[in-house]
């Protein structure tokens, strides 16, 4: 359902309104040109944010041939419902079904009265701050999963999660 409304939200739209999508698609743009290291910003400069999503942005838009700008806008409905995914699987994991369902529903439709970077919930706009909400909760399942399977191949597969969460977004991946 929040999928569904996501998408219709940003439905038509052309632009993102926040300057944090503005940097994400002068970096994916960068990376478009064969710059992916680079600051868009700054010449000569390395890129100086976390660098998965505007990464994610031109590679999909390499794959669809369309313009990063659309990509940034039509992608978040569907990048940041990898975060209420993850979090009911580790809930789930952890509580219960019941348990999990009840704090899904209140973490999508009652804990964010705020503009939606600004606290842990689903959102369509692709903001880095949001989107590493799912990576962080992947990679909390992936190292509850590696936990009990007591295995190096399973440690490593959590470690490439926690990296890619650090790739997304400092903040969780320091939690």
């Amino acid at each position: 359902a929040a999928l569904w409304v996501s998408v219709h939200a940003v439905s038509g739209l052309q632009w993102p309104y926040d300057p944090d999508h503005f940097r994400d698609i002068a970096f994916a743009q960068t990376a478009l040109d064969g710059h992916p290291l680079a600051d868009a910003s700054y010449p000569g400069e390395w890129i100086w944010y976390n660098p998965l999503v505007p990464w994610m942005v031109a590679a999909l838009s390499w794959v669809i041939h369309l313009g990063p700008t659309f990509v940034d806008v039509a992608s978040g409905p569907y990048l940041n419902v990898l975060g209420p995914i993850a979090f009911y699987l580790v809930a789930s994991t952890l509580v219960g079904r019941p348990a999990a369902l009840a704090s899904l529903a209140f973490s999508l439709f009652m804990l964010c009265r705020e503009d939606c970077w600004a606290c842990a919930t689903y959102s369509p706009w692709l903001f880095a701050s949001t989107f590493s909400q799912g990576m962080f909760y992947s990679a909390l399942a992936m190292i509850l999963w590696a936990a009990r399977r007591d295995s190096d191949a399973a440690a490593a597969g959590a470690g490439v999660v926690v990296g890619l969460t650090f790739l997304a977004h400092t903040a969780p991946a320091r939690s």
